[in-house]
């Protein structure tokens, strides 16, 4: 027994030296009922939480997203197909949503929720700038869906514009 003891205290002696082979892992007891995540973390220490995909930038990411689908949909269909039909937007819009949150690395369902959000806000309010500056939204976009809208839809209000179901 005052063998081992020596032993032991001669082996702490080297560790705290930082002489001889130190790069074997001591474990002591019930290492094997320990996860390993919880053994790797009590080994090397606490690591860092990892960044969610619901973090403070990722929701207004998705939001942005989604209302940036919805103007790009606005924007390229009257100006490539010669189209202001709604559903072919909303189409083209969820299909860039998705696309996005590809790219974005936006994951879950409750990124998917902000984009849908986004994309229902810019759908729904996007008129309104178009009220606000009729010029530059003519120059971006084509004068008739200007023109169209400023016919179709009050200024600062809540509409889903000339939808015709």
């Amino acid at each position: 027994m005052l063998d081992q003891q020596k032993v032991f205290a001669a082996r702490l002696e080297r560790i705290a030296a930082h002489t001889g082979n130190t790069n074997a892992t001591l474990h002591i007891g019930g290492a094997d009922q320990l996860p390993q995540a919880a053994l790797k973390r009590a080994v090397l220490g606490k690591t860092r939480p990892r960044v969610k995909a619901s973090s403070t930038l990722a929701s207004p990411l998705a939001l942005v997203s989604g209302a940036l689908a919805w103007v790009w949909a606005q924007w390229s269909l009257p100006v490539l197909l010669q189209s202001t039909d709604f559903w072919m937007s909303l189409v083209a819009a969820v299909a860039v949503m998705l696309l996005l949150r590809l790219v974005l690395g936006l994951k879950g369902p409750l990124m998917l929720a902000a984009q849908v959000i986004g994309l229902a806000l810019a759908i729904v309010g996007l008129h309104n700038a178009v009220h606000l500056w009729p010029e530059p939204f003519a120059a971006l976009f084509t004068p008739d869906w200007v023109q169209q809208v400023l016919a179709s839809t009050q200024p600062m209000t809540l509409s889903l514009g000339a939808i015709t179901l």
